[in-house]
């Protein structure tokens, strides 16, 4: 055998596998924060092999997708923020996540050709392959959940504190010496509620028991955590099914829910706007207007570059002082996603994001319009709106810039866009 063959068949075995092989650096991704920078730096280093033996065994680096060009730029905008950044340890290691998750979203479409993976049949619906995707991704969230509970920071916000009284509590420190931050794992828990709800409806019996049960585990933790942005972005994405799948009525579904929100919010009217943005970082809804408007000053101050990946905490107490929040808190972003993009890459990393964000959407309504009629309707819907569920919570909450939340994303991403190609019948995956 050929030196040339041996490396074709090597590469090949290698883009063939590729997507139970990227946890060599996927996995760690999920605790990178507690891992050694140069471990976890190390396990990226397999990156290029994967592109590298696509190259070889298909012809091409990766299939396109429609986050290719604002991936890219956003890539080469987070070098600059490294470059600039008064912390480059800590704008690096973020950095280097970003390029996991990237990575991350790459291989699992990759991985998930439509030929041997992914391929829609209108009578039997996607493969097993797809199937063990999906259910992989809800066992990740449902595993975070419950090492979120037992180790969870309780928050004091609307339910009594003597409930926690009653919950295990288990030591993770090793994870998060303070505990686990309630908004980080409801962010990671609340798009898989209604992937979990609308897909269990097109499975068998025991598989729809499953995932109802799985879906109801997921949103107590959830409730457990008080997380309002979680629980108004899954309002949000029950209203837009509810739209969705019956025209006629959904308007009437979507009003009521979005009159609850707004009863919960006025229980007291004095409070009416801290029920909406309260946490343990930002205590009244006046400290989290702070926030904002300072994420606004550094926009304006740092527009082509912004501060660097990670240096919220830094730079704010120095150059922007605040004056409601305590200066004890531990406030390591904006609590804004769609702002922190400002902060941490300038306006150019801020139009990226949102071009990524509204790609992803304008591609979610395209696969539900085509999968409508086929096994895999609800399966779009499920995902578009656990999508919808993340960019609602993002308005009060940075949760992306969680690594642990970021792998669930990037997940969810890279199924819906799989879905979509699949869907489409691209030849690019044949």
């Amino acid at each position: 055998m050929t030196r040339a063959l041996f490396w074709r068949r090597a590469a090949t075995l290698i883009a063939d596998n590729e997507f139970w092989l990227l946890w060599l650096y996927g996995a760690p991704l999920l605790i990178s924060s507690s891992l050694p920078f140069w471990f976890f730096a190390a396990t990226l280093c397999a990156i290029p092999f994967f592109w590298i033996a696509r190259r070889i065994a298909r012809g091409h680096w990766s299939i396109a997708t429609p986050l290719d060009l604002p991936l890219a730029l956003l890539l080469l905008l987070g070098l600059v923020a490294v470059g600039i950044s008064i912390d480059i340890p800590q704008s690096a290691r973020l950095y280097a996540e970003l390029v996991g998750g990237a990575a991350l979203y790459f291989g699992v479409v990759n991985g998930l050709r439509a030929r041997e993976s992914a391929q829609v049949d209108a009578a039997r619906g996607i493969s097993k392959p797809f199937t063990i995707t999906l259910y992989l991704l809800i066992g990740l969230a449902l595993a975070m959940g419950l090492a979120g509970a037992l180790g969870l920071r309780w928050p004091d916000k609307f339910l009594p504190a003597p409930i926690y009284a009653y919950l295990p509590k288990f030591d993770f420190s090793i994870f998060n010496p303070r505990g686990f931050t309630p908004n980080i794992v409801a962010g990671a828990l609340a798009p898989i509620v209604p992937l979990c709800w609308l897909w269990g409806w097109q499975q068998t019996r025991r598989r729809r028991l499953t995932l109802f049960g799985i879906s109801l585990t997921l949103l107590t933790i959830i409730v457990l955590t008080q997380s309002r942005g979680a629980m108004i972005g899954i309002v949000v994405s029950v209203a837009f099914s509810a739209l969705w799948l019956k025209p006629r009525v959904g308007w009437l579904v979507a009003a009521l829910l979005i009159g609850a929100v707004i009863a919960f919010l006025g229980v007291e009217a004095n409070r009416a706007a801290d029920f909406a943005t309260l946490d343990d970082s930002t205590v009244t809804a006046a400290g989290r207007f702070e926030l904002w408007s300072r994420a606004l000053y550094i926009a304006q101050d740092f527009p082509f570059t912004g501060i660097g990946l990670g240096a919220f905490s830094q730079v704010v107490p120095v150059m922007y002082p605040l004056f409601i929040n305590s200066p004890d808190a531990p406030l390591p972003h904006a609590h804004n996603m769609y702002l922190q993009m400002a902060v941490d890459y300038g306006i150019g990393g801020f139009v990226c994001f949102i071009g990524m964000t509204t790609t992803m959407l304008a591609l979610g309504v395209t696969t539900i319009k085509r999968a409508r009629g086929t096994p895999n309707a609800l399966l779009a819907l499920g995902l578009v709106a656990g999508y919808i569920v993340f960019l609602a919570h993002g308005m009060l909450d940075a949760v992306f810039v969680s690594s642990k939340v970021s792998v669930i994303i990037w997940l969810l991403l890279a199924l819906l866009t799989a879905l979509y190609r699949a869907l489409s019948f691209d030849a690019s995956y044949e």
